[in-house]
């Protein structure tokens, strides 16, 4: 792992990929399953390495194709493991990759670490992709995670990590604005209910979802498009949620949700006015039935006299 994070070492990917898949192409495939599972629609690994000519089959032209979101969430995804962030975190590495053990000094690749809150990275370079770079920065408890592809080496190799250190300072001077304000309606949802409440015809209603608080986020074109406000809870009885009662509802971009407050706003009231027509008419018919038991039992009644005055 020190040689794969630290030093960029592509043999050693390869290695890897054989020991933990059984063979490199299982490890591949592994390796697409999981940018499946990690929702990524634009990347396809052909190799473990990442070199756009396959040593293992070099006459294959087909090559990984990635784009700049995509490789944030691999960052994100990796980052979260314990081994992964260890590894790259020091500046040095110590191996040993000879029979007498004797350890070998590598030195991080990552020309930032450990300045203006970078705390990890990886390169990676190559005629096509260019120059590239995935930081992870920490500062002021707030973390980032930045991409630069296909920047140019420059005459000191420096230029890709002064790009990144410029996406760096431009996050962390970004504030959050005010997606959704509190009173807002964010949404419609279709609600069940029985008329009689537990009993009678179920019937369906259109209630406006209305948020309890503001909602923050980073402004951005890719946020503005994939930002939503949902419900998601079971419940979806109207009768249960009448009363304009609190409900959780979930705040989510890709990559990230967030539990909010809300409320479907329905009243007892309003479903009482919907049914009224059916309440009237069942009032109706039950006082006909009414009528007909009382008109009924009077008639029994007089037989019933008239059967004693004959005896």
């Amino acid at each position: 792992m020190k040689a794969v994070m630290i030093f960029s070492a592509n043999d050693t990917a390869y290695l890897m990929a054989e020991s933990v898949g059984g063979t490199v192409d299982n490890f591949i495939t592994m390796m697409n399953e999981k940018a499946n599972d990690l929702g990524l629609k634009n990347t396809h690994f052909v190799n473990p390495s990442g070199l756009e000519i396959d040593p293992l089959n070099p006459t294959n032209t087909e090559i990984n194709q990635t784009t700049a979101y995509d490789l944030a969430q691999i960052g994100i995804a990796a980052f979260k493991n314990d081994w992964v962030r260890e590894t790259m975190a020091p500046k040095t590495g110590e191996l040993s990759v000879n029979l007498s053990g004797t350890p070998v000094i590598i030195e991080s690749r990552n020309k930032i670490l450990g300045k203006n809150g970078n705390i990890g990275g990886k390169t990676g370079t190559e005629d096509q992709a260019g120059h590239c770079f995935v930081g992870f920065y920490e500062r002021d408890g707030r973390d980032l995670v930045t991409v630069v592809l296909k920047s140019e080496y420059g005459a000191t190799g420096l230029n890709v990590f002064e790009d990144t250190e410029k996406i760096a300072n431009y996050g962390y001077l970004a504030k959050k604005e005010v997606y959704k304000s509190a009173n807002d309606e964010v949404g419609t949802i279709n609600l069940t209910y029985k008329a009689f409440r537990f009993f009678g015809p179920e019937k369906q209603i259109t209630a406006p979802i209305i948020l309890n608080q503001d909602v923050e986020y980073y402004k951005n074109d890719f946020n503005d498009k994939n930002a939503s406000i949902s419900y998601t809870q079971d419940v979806k009885d109207a009768w249960k949620l009448s009363g304009n009662k609190e409900v959780k509802l979930t705040f989510s971009l890709p990559g990230y949700t967030e539990e909010i407050s809300g409320t479907i706003q329905v009243s007892s009231l309003e479903l009482v006015k919907a049914n009224l027509p059916l309440y009237l008419l069942s009032l109706l018919i039950l006082i006909v039935i009414l009528v007909l038991l009382i008109f009924i039992t009077r008639i029994i009644n007089m037989k019933k006299r008239r059967r004693r005055r004959y005896y």
